[in-house]
This record gives C-alpha cells, sequence and structure tokens, in this order.
C-alpha cells in the first residue's frame, strides 16, 4: 500500500566550485526547504520518468507497472524523513537493489524540478533521437531534459544519482560526475545546432537513510547556469513531456501523435469528466481500445484492464480539461497562460503540469 502522509527530505545544495575542484571541501550554500511529497506523488515521479523513455515502444508499457507494484513497501511507513524499508531493500539482489534505489532517485527529482520552473521532464536519449542528435559511443550522458513553463528554447539539464548511506561511495564524488554527464549532453546539444540553448545543469545526488539509521534522509545537489542567448519558442519538449502521459494510460496512438507535432484525438468515453475548484478535469475511466492491438502477453484486454484499475495510484488519474484542449487543437501557446500549482489536499495531488490524482 502506497503511504499517505506527508514525508520530507533534505535538501542540500553546494557551490559548484566546491563540487569540481579536486580536494575542495564541500560547501554548502545555505539553507534550502525539505522537499515535501507522499506516496501518491513519488509514484506519480516514477511512473513519468519511467515511461519517458520508453516513449515509442509500447511493449515496455509493463516496465511502469512493475515498477510501480514494489514501491509500495520499499519506504518505510513511520518515520517522518523519508527512509529506505531495510527488510525490503536488502532481501533484493545488488543489481535489483541498485535499480530501486535509482528509479526512485529519479522519481524524487522529477517532483522537485517540477517545483523549481521546469515542469516539462523529458529522458535526453529521447529528447535527442527525436531532434535528429547524434550522440556518440560510450558517451556519458545526463538523464533528463527540462523545459520552463513558457515553452523556452533555454533548457535545462539533469543528472539524477542515487545511494543508501550505507554504501560506498562518497557525495562530492557522485554529484561531480553528475556535473561531468551534464557537460557532456551540454557539448552534444551545442554542437547540434538545433536552436536550444543549455542556461542550467542541475546534479542530484538523493541519499537514502533506512529506518534503522539515526541520520536523515538527504538529497544533495549542485545548481551552476550559464547565459541565456536568443529566447526563442519550441514546443517540443512540451509535447514529448504530455506524451508520456498518455503512453502511462495506454494510450499510444495520442503519445506518438504528440512526438510528431501532430494534435491529439482525445476519446472522450476513455474518460469522466469532473469539476475542482472552477476546474475541469478528465480522470481515466478504461483504458483505450486500441491498447489491446500492442499487448503482446497472453492476458486478454480485459484481464489487463482490471489488474491496470486495481491499483490505486492508476485508479484516477487525470488531466485538466484546459490542457486537453490545447493538445487537440495545436494552439500550444494556451498552455503558457494557465496557473496550474503543486498542491497536496486530503482528496486530491495537484500537479503544475495540470495533470491530477484523486485520491
Amino acid at each position: 500500500m502506497l503511504f499517505t502522509k506527508q514525508r520530507t527530505i533534505n535538501v542540500e545544495e553546494y557551490t559548484h566550485a566546491s563540487v569540481t575542484i579536486k580536494r575542495a571541501t564541500l560547501i554548502s550554500t545555505g539553507t534550502n526547504p525539505d522537499l515535501q511529497f507522499n506516496g501518491w506523488r513519488i509514484a506519480h515521479g516514477v511512473a513519468r520518468t519511467t515511461c519517458a523513455r520508453y516513449l515509442t515502444q509500447p511493449e515496455y508499457w509493463y516496465e511502469y507497472i512493475s515498477s510501480l507494484l514494489s514501491l509500495s513497501n520499499l519506504i518505510h511507513s513511520h518515520q517522518p524523513n523519508v527512509r529506505i524499508n531495510s527488510n525490503r531493500i536488502s532481501s533484493l539482489r545488488d543489481f535489483s537493489r541498485t535499480n530501486r534505489i535509482g528509479e526512485i532517485s529519479q522519481g524524487l527529482v522529477y517532483l522537485y524540478m517540477q517545483n523549481t520552473g521546469f515542469p516539462y521532464v523529458n529522458d535526453f536519449h529521447f529528447f535527442c533521437e527525436n531532434n535528429q542528435i547524434s550522440i556518440p559511443a560510450k558517451t556519458s550522458t545526463p538523464d533528463f531534459v527540462c523545459q520552463d513553463k513558457n515553452l523556452s528554447n533555454q533548457i535545462c539539464l539533469v543528472e539524477s544519482k542515487g545511494k543508501e548511506k550505507t554504501s560506498k561511495g562518497d557525495i562530492k564524488s557522485k554529484l561531480a560526475k553528475a556535473i561531468s554527464q551534464c557537460v557532456s549532453g551540454e557539448n552534444i546539444i551545442n554542437t547540434s545546432n538545433i536552436g536550444y540553448n543549455v542556461v542550467k545543469s542541475l546534479g542530484f545526488c538523493s541519499e537514502w537513510s533506512d529506518e534503522n539509521n539515526a541520520t536523515d534522509s538527504i538529497l544533495h545537489f549542485v545548481d551552476p547556469e550559464n547565459e541565456t542567448y536568443q529566447k526563442d519558442i519550441n514546443s517540443a519538449p512540451m509535447r514529448f513531456h504530455y506524451a508520456s502521459w498518455f503512453y502511462m494510460i495506454g494510450d499510444f496512438e495520442n503519445a506518438q501523435r504528440l512526438i510528431q507535432g501532430e494534435k491529439i484525438n482525445f476519446n472522450e468515453g476513455y474518460f469522466r469528466k469532473t469539476t475542482i475548484d472552477d476546474k475541469q478535469y478528465w480522470i481515466l475511466w478504461r483504458l483505450p481500445k486500441h491498447f489491446g492491438r500492442y499487448e503482446d502477453f497472453d492476458l486478454s484486454f480485459e484481464i489487463i484492464e482490471e489488474l491496470f484499475f486495481s491499483m490505486p495510484f492508476i485508479r484516477t488519474i487525470g488531466v485538466s480539461d484546459e490542457i486537453i484542449k490545447s493538445l487537440t487543437s495545436g494552439e500550444y501557446n494556451e498552455i503558457t497562460h494557465v496557473d496550474f500549482k503543486n498542491e497536496s489536499t486530503e482528496e486530491y495531488e495537484f500537479f503544475i503540469d495540470g495533470t491530477i490524482i484523486l485520491k
């Protein structure tokens, strides 16, 4: 079962020089507010970052389902500072253990980026592939390309690292590696001459304690900035971001339309409409029928749908009517004028990109 109460993780930022200069001691930039979230929100972050990797590969849809199924008992149920469940994590083999820490760390960073003015999050490799950017073999790259609400070509690169408090490796070296990967990604994008400018590169390392550890879990990061050049508008990162939402609900056809720059074909029959605080939302009611064309398992569509909707996170996810109208009409500038917020209430989880979870 997903944990429902708020959890916090301490946030610690460091100067760029103290991270990148060898033998320098890490220097904090000052106090940062804790990041707050609950099980609904971290599940959303894990789902969206997983789906973002596979947007043109419907056969990997089950990857994010399996990630969510194993997430529910990974977080310990009692500590206000988020902790890993020692019994659950110790039962995993080394490779699976590392993967789980990496997935939940990426989900956490997704939530952080949505709080910092970059609501649209893309997988770096997918972004490059769909902008005809070649990535040299054996090149280290960041995890994400993030875009601001104004659909600007001034983008942000993000690399997420994760480690357990008791595992090997120091925070400084992990942050330095993260920034190095962002620099590599920046060079790849800059040499492609496709009109994007990297204005920020964030390196993160989520350090996870378990319930037996006296010290808190911490989200460490470093945040160097570059100059802003000629600003322009480009809808591609935003479209890829919403494509991951449609992929998540099994609507692979609309995900593909957004990737190709086409208007979506929204079928109201798969949703029910509800009004919340004077805003209308479409809440998922059933899996799109064309999902079955991509489904390559032996289970019937009806069984898949029943299993899908048995998960609390999935059963009540939705999206704003204003977002749907913009994606249906292709009038993407309308999205920039809509004011959404990250907010948790007893009944709802609101996200800054206009998506929602009914609890």
